[in-house]
């Protein structure tokens, strides 16, 4: 019976840490939300500036980027990657007046090695900042010069704000997907430079230094290659800066089972990194409070799927107290889910605020879905996700 008490126990800190972090988090974010004074950043040179936009079929959005960057910078600055396409993506670029980069390749398969095309080609004419969007993102005013600005300023890369907003409501929970993004990609982006670590890249809106980011590995197939790519400039001293004046949106996946696969493929990504990276990041970080933030940040497994973990753990402190009496293990159950309830409550008042964000409901079908996240298990490598424009 000791062992079971002491491995209990074991258990229930083990969740105690994700928690405990995931609650820093959000309220140091939330408190610099509160006291940040944002830049106002307005006629920043633009010389020596490239954009990049990664597409696979992307005809039926692509000028819409196209248009949102053109009030902003010159399309002759941007590079749309044609990365086997079989529509009228790279045609549509040249008529907006963007330069347009065809690459096919039979077996790599991803937006990271049509980056790593994009910047191999660019060595020729060495731009000073390369900027990289999606082509099914949508940019807001002055995201540009917001963008560019924090990039000269700090001399490092910068990751912009990047938001998702339900596309259909009848793809179930799209709201609170959402709102996930939201906590991820806003909230606790600023808890992590509160906290004195750098940013996470988020998938859309970053820039860089073109001799910062040749000087790591682009071209890969981890599910979580943004983190990963933000994780080796980090390391090499060039950890990103996070820019809440430069926003970026897309939309969330308008079918039901391309947000599975999505969502699938993000998650399993999470938590390969949880393996990979978290714990030689902590390994190493004596003496260093940026790694020790960096991989006790990655130890928060999806959120999902660390609720799913805790009420797991409540109902075995339940039965071990009804049992034995034990009442450790339900004090530590309370805790961590006080901790985390807390958290939760306080970052969803903070998206209600957001102008972008979505009624909190259909928690039932949300639930349901991450059922369906879990049963499509480890993708079976890239696969483009189908967009609302794809229907029309």
């Amino acid at each position: 019976m000791l062992l079971v008490y002491w491995l209990a126990l074991v258990s229930g800190l083990g969740l105690l840490v994700p928690v405990v972090v995931f609650f820093m988090e959000i309220f140091s974010g939330l408190v610099r939300k509160r006291n940040e004074k944002h830049l106002d950043y307005k006629d920043v040179p633009l010389e020596g500036v490239v954009f990049v936009i990664p597409s696979h079929n992307e005809e039926g959005c692509i000028a819409d980027i196209l248009t949102d960057l053109g009030s902003q910078i010159p399309l002759q600055q941007v590079i749309v990657i044609a990365d086997n396409c079989t529509d009228r993506t790279g045609d549509i670029a040249a008529e907006h007046g963007a330069r347009v980069l065809t690459r096919v390749h039979e077996t790599k398969k991803s937006k990271n090695y049509a980056m790593e095309y994009a910047f191999a080609t660019l060595q020729d004419e060495q731009p000073e900042i390369v900027g990289v969007l999606d082509a099914d993102s949508r940019v807001g005013p002055g995201f540009v010069d917001a963008l560019i600005g924090a990039v000269r300023r700090h001399n490092r890369p910068a990751q912009a704000q990047y938001l998702m907003t339900p596309s259909n409501a009848r793809v179930p929970g799209q709201a609170l997907s959402s709102f996930g993004v939201y906590v991820i990609n806003a909230v606790r982006q600023r808890g992590l430079q509160a906290l004195g670590a750098p940013a996470r890249l988020t998938g859309a809106g970053g820039a860089f230094p073109f001799d910062q980011i040749s000087s790591v590995q682009i071209g890969n197939a981890h599910l979580a290659d943004d983190t990963t790519i933000g994780l080796n400039l980090a390391q090499k001293g060039f950890g990103p800066v996070f820019v809440p004046e430069a926003e970026v949106i897309s939309d969330l996946p308008h079918e039901e089972n391309a947000e599975v696969g999505q969502r699938a493929r993000w998650e399993t990504g999470q938590v390969q990194l949880i393996r990979e990276r978290a714990l030689p990041l902590l390994a190493r970080s004596f003496g260093s409070r940026e790694a020790l933030v960096m991989g006790l940040d990655l130890l928060i497994p999806p959120l999902t799927r660390l609720l799913a973990l805790l009420v797991v753990y409540a109902v075995l402190a339940v039965g071990l107290y009804a049992a034995f009496g034990w009442s450790a293990h339900l004090l530590l159950s309370t805790l961590t889910l006080s901790l985390f309830g807390t958290a939760l409550i306080a970052a969803a008042q903070d998206y209600r605020k957001h102008p972008q964000s979505a009624p909190l409901s259909g928690f039932l079908e949300f639930a349901r879905f991450k059922l369906m996240v879990l049963r499509r298990g480890k993708p079976n490598g890239w696969h483009r996700t189908r967009r609302i424009h794809d229907n029309v």
